[in-house]
């Protein structure tokens, strides 16, 4: 199953490990120690994508047996107690399956809104633009002072 690996102790740790899935186990039947599979994960690149694909062949056998047995014991009326702690292992190993509430999204990071605005002169809500300065428009305005009180009436006549 892992002909791509070379190392005899390697290929067998990996084939027992999909196969009862526990590290321990898998490394007493290799004859290696508990840490040489993380050992070689973090220096073999090829290691550590075939000790992931036993982790998915694992992974894929337990869900399926645990399936059955849910189906298996949901149909005798004898085994019923015992479904509760089926329908746990299943949300263990799988939540993403069989999760009660869906994770609420979350989009972050940056917006760019583009709007088109056409110019002021194009606009035919809007008036023209004056002639005069924009920094001056002639008519009537409002003094307040720095405090906002005291507005008076004037002209901008000086």
């Amino acid at each position: 199953m892992f002909e791509e690996i070379d190392n005899d102790r390697q290929r067998t740790f990996l084939e027992l490990y999909s196969e009862n899935g526990s590290l321990k186990d898998s490394a007493q039947g290799a004859g290696i120690a508990n840490s040489t599979p993380w050992f070689w994960e973090q220096s073999d690149e090829g290691f550590k994508t075939a000790y992931q694909k036993a982790k998915a062949i694992y992974k894929e056998k337990l869900l399926d047996e645990l399936e059955s047995e849910l189906k298996k014991r949901s149909l005798d009326a004898k085994e019923r107690g015992s479904i509760i702690a089926l329908i746990f292992a299943l949300k263990a190993e799988a939540p993403e399956k069989y999760r009660d509430n869906p994770p609420e999204t979350r989009l972050t990071g940056d917006i760019t809104i583009k709007l088109a605005v056409p110019s002021y002169t194009d606009n035919p809500i809007l008036p023209e633009a004056p002639e005069s300065s924009p920094e001056f428009v002639e008519g009537d305005y409002k003094y307040i002072d720095k405090e906002g009180e005291n507005g008076q009436k004037g002209t901008d006549e000086a």
